[in-house]
């Protein structure tokens, strides 16, 4: 991410936003604590957030703080939509391209929201108006 991109998203977050966070499909235990550490720093700074799951993840990562609210895509379609619909910023964590979100793939392409790529994965996808991709980390956290 350059310098002046970096400016913005800091500009972008200076007002409360409503922001939406999305981890990929079958999500691991990077995706979900990166989402919900993400999460709960930008609750911190006044948004309005929420993490969309596009399918449940396994039981052992519940402990998280905040797994309660996180909403899963295929249970929750119609108000995931509402949602990815009238969000201001949409962060995707952990994944280049959106097919790797499975069934919230239109539903994310189709938002004018600005997207913001958080990810440690080569060759991303264009989809994201700022993106942070370092291939030297290990992971997205």
């Amino acid at each position: 991410m350059k310098k002046e991109d970096l400016k913005d998203v800091k500009q972008l977050l200076s007002a409360p936003k409503k922001i939406v966070i999305v981890p990929h499909k079958n999500p691991d235990g990077d995706a979900m604590g990166s989402s919900l550490g993400l999460m709960h720093y930008l609750k911190k700074l006044d948004h309005d957030v929420a993490v969309i799951a596009p399918n449940d993840y396994p039981q052992f990562l519940k402990w998280m703080p905040g797994d309660p609210s996180v909403m899963i895509y295929e249970k929750t379609k119609k108000n995931a939509d509402t949602l990815i619909n009238d969000s201001d910023l949409i962060f995707t964590l952990y994944f280049n391209a959106l097919h790797r979100t499975g069934d919230m793939e239109t539903s994310l392409k189709n938002s004018d929201s600005i997207k913001i790529m958080i990810d440690h994965h080569q060759q991303p996808e264009d989809y994201a108006k700022y993106v942070y991709s370092d291939v030297e980390m290990c992971s997205t956290s």
